[in-house]
């Protein structure tokens, strides 16, 4: 192995002069009043930064905040912009002259057709002048639907409605078919055409909706209607293709009700006598505050086994909805199953298709010792309400002096 050198020996430091140590301990002096500054301005510069993280912060909160309150729910978890779709169950919107994207963007998401406007806008944008072709008109959609695919349906001519009509509460079947039939009508002859040629032609299609009626099974009229389409065909905006028959009409309707019907929690076995309490409740009442204490009336009757007494029950089954000629003693004497002056229980069937306030008061009615009411004021409405036949008198006095008042 080759020859190689130790390591040297360590060299004595130098001895310093005063002067030096002099100079020395002075920059050693200066660096201690250096280091007990920077620790002074050490807090200060904390604070600084501290500061303006907050404010970045802040800045940051009243940016963002918008779009929090856009995409997040109060409780924290993400709102859903936007549906996958494809969709679920049945919605109708109306897209009128002059609607804008954002509109009907609108429109869409108060009918539970997409999450929120932004994803509808959105989807404008991207499909470009396509989405300036929308035209106005009633639209059948589903619920839930992507924004896409929404767009894409109110592009689709076929998704365009030309029957549509409504339907009001308290209106009795042969009344719902006139309003179909003139729907009808007024779709197949269009705008413009001869007021003789549309009435001939809704009587034509009121009698095809009728004759659709008695085919309970195919308009999906459950057992527990007993055979009865009065009281089933829901109140409602409805929307349908031309080439919709009437059987498929009356069926989205009685589909309704049943639907009604469940939401409200009403038990199968109750449901003809909801029906049929609704009905009554809905053509003894003008107010919407009387309903649940018209219910109570008619409960409290029959579990005293008294008879109802219902004028709107005697109307119905007398045929003539004439409010003088339901009053007379040829009607109250008529022994139909509809007349509960002469008849115990709830009437034969329903009197009206009842809308969904008046089902959920025949369900719940008021509390109350009720056995009588009487509208005192039938042009307003004013019902006053009574436990004795004595206070019913007083209130009838005065109904009967309304009358001839306005005689």
């Amino acid at each position: 192995m080759p020859w190689a050198p130790g390591p040297a020996a360590p060299q004595a430091a130098p001895a310093l002069s005063r002067r030096a140590l002099r100079e020395a301990q002075g920059a050693q002096d200066e660096a201690d009043r250096e280091a007990v500054q920077a620790k002074r301005r050490r807090p200060i510069t904390a604070v600084v930064v501290l500061t303006l993280v907050a404010l970045v912060a802040v800045v940051g909160f009243v940016a963002g905040k918008p779009i929090y309150d856009e995409w997040v729910k109060p409780n924290g978890e993400a709102e859903q912009a936007d549906y996958p779709g494809p969709g679920e169950g049945q919605a109708i919107i109306t897209v009128d002259p002059g609607d804008t994207g954002s509109r009907i963007g609108e429109k869409l998401v108060a009918a539970g057709v997409v999450a929120t406007t932004g994803a509808f806008v959105e989807a404008c944008a991207q499909a470009g002048e396509r989405a300036a072709s929308i035209q106005p008109g009633t639209y059948t959609l589903m619920k839930k639907m992507s924004a896409t695919g929404a767009l894409a349906a109110l592009l689709d001519p076929a998704n365009r409605s030309a029957i549509a009509f409504t339907v009001p509460e308290g209106k009795r079947a042969e009344e719902v078919y006139q309003i179909i039939g003139r729907a009808l009508a007024d779709a197949e002859l269009g705008a413009g055409a001869d007021a003789g040629a549309i009435d001939a032609k809704t009587a034509e299609q009121t009698a095809l909706v009728k004759a659709a009626a008695n085919d309970t099974a195919a308009i999906g009229l459950p057992p527990e209607a007993n055979g009865l389409v009065e009281g089933w065909l829901f109140p409602e905006t409805y929307a349908f293709n031309l080439a919709t028959e009437p059987t498929v009409i009356l069926g989205q309707m009685v589909k309704t009700t049943v639907g009604v019907l469940e939401d409200l929690g009403v038990p199968r076995e109750r449901w003809f006598e909801i029906i049929v309490m609704g009905s009554l409740v809905e053509k003894e009442s003008k107010l919407a505050p009387d309903r649940p204490k018209v219910a109570r009336v008619f409960y409290n009757r029959l579990a005293k086994n008294w008879r109802l007494e219902s004028d709107a029950t005697v109307k119905y089954g007398w045929g003539n909805f004439d409010s003088d000629v339901a009053s007379s003693n040829e009607a109250l004497a008529d022994p139909n199953p509809y007349n509960t002056y002469i008849h115990d229980g709830l009437p034969a069937g329903a009197i009206c298709n009842p809308g969904r306030e008046a089902l959920k008061a025949a369900l719940t009615p008021a509390d109350g010792n009720w056995l009588f009411f009487c509208a005192v004021n039938p042009q307003t409405g004013e019902t006053e309400f009574n436990e004795t036949a004595e206070g019913h008198a007083q209130s009838v006095a005065k109904w009967q002096a309304w009358e001839r008042e306005h005689a």
